[in-house]
């Protein structure tokens, strides 16, 4: 496996730590603005519920436009992601990087990828660049992750809009596995003729 992500512009973050409201805190007011986006990276549950049972909105998003089911999914936060996800929350929406199922995909964390697809989020779906789930975990190295999403019908073929594919992202972090398991995935043909360019998915946003 690679020990770094060439060409990527990818940056390893610290989750930050966070605690439990006290009793009696009201969740709607100015102080505790980001106290539950910290809640659903730290996977407080019992904060999350506490908000959604005072007519919080499950699809709340931050400063930076990131929902609470991003921020979970991509902190590896499951049990807020079920919580979420059963009180509506949206797979489709999207940050800067993506969709919740992409960033759980880049991080490898395989049974939220599982939960996020059973709730009907779309293996497919594209961010702004065009990149999808199977390309942020072909581009650091999740295999189990890149197995499920064939599972799902994934279309390992797919390219971005600067003509990057799931296996020329393999390539540039020389992964000889992770090519082995693309090489499995059902021939498609690609629309796209653009010549391979790095790849730069910018992980900051997320801090």
């Amino acid at each position: 496996m690679p020990k770094s992500f060439r060409g990527t512009g990818f940056k390893q973050l610290a989750v930050k730590q966070s605690h439990e409201f006290p009793r009696g805190f009201a969740l709607h007011t100015p102080q505790s603005r980001y106290k539950i986006f910290d809640a659903a990276r730290n996977n407080q549950t019992a904060v999350i519920a506490r908000y959604l049972n005072q007519k919080g909105d499950p699809n709340k998003r931050d400063d930076r436009g990131h929902s609470l089911l991003i921020l979970a999914a991509y902190n590896g936060s499951l049990e807020s992601v079920d919580l979420l996800l059963k009180r509506g929350a949206d797979t489709h929406l999207q940050d800067g990087m993506g969709t919740a199922l992409m960033a759980a995909s880049f991080k490898g964390f395989r049974p939220i990828v599982q939960r996020l697809l059973d709730a009907g989020a779309r293996v497919d779906e594209r961010n702004g660049i065009g990149a999808t789930a199977p390309m942020f975990a072909a581009l650091t190295g999740k295999l189990s992750v890149v197995s499920l999403l064939m599972d799902s019908k994934a279309d390992t073929s797919a390219r971005d809009q600067r003509g990057l594919s799931a296996k020329r992202l393999a390539e540039q972090q020389g992964n000889t596995e992770m090519l082995g398991l693309l090489e499995t995935a059902p021939k498609t043909r690609c629309p796209y003729c653009s010549s391979p360019r790095s790849v730069f998915i910018n992980a900051s946003i997320l801090s």
